[in-house]
């Protein structure tokens, strides 16, 4: 069954929380939102998503890390992660 944008986000947000050892909560709060996890663009195309999105280096840093990641569109199967330019 195909995935929506939606669903689409939601994969990238957990493929981040588990590469990244970012599972936990500190003070009821899910750490990668505390290292302000934004989705800048959700793509369609034919096949897949392109997902880019940011998020702090660690909890003292104000740099960001951006990532563009391609989700296909049919199975929700991460197809491609690429780290970009560091903000």
């Amino acid at each position: 069954m195909p995935i929506n944008a939606e669903k689409a986000t939601e994969i990238v947000r957990d493929y981040l929380k588990k590469s990244r050892g970012l599972e936990k909560e500190i003070a009821g709060r899910e750490f990668i939102d505390q290292l302000d996890f934004t989705v800048n663009s959700i793509e369609p195309k034919e096949d897949y998503y392109e997902v880019r999105c940011e998020l702090r280096e660690n909890l003292f840093s104000e740099k960001k890390i951006k990532y563009y990641l391609k989700i296909n569109r049919e199975s929700g199967e991460l197809e491609e992660v690429k780290r970009e330019d560091e903000v």
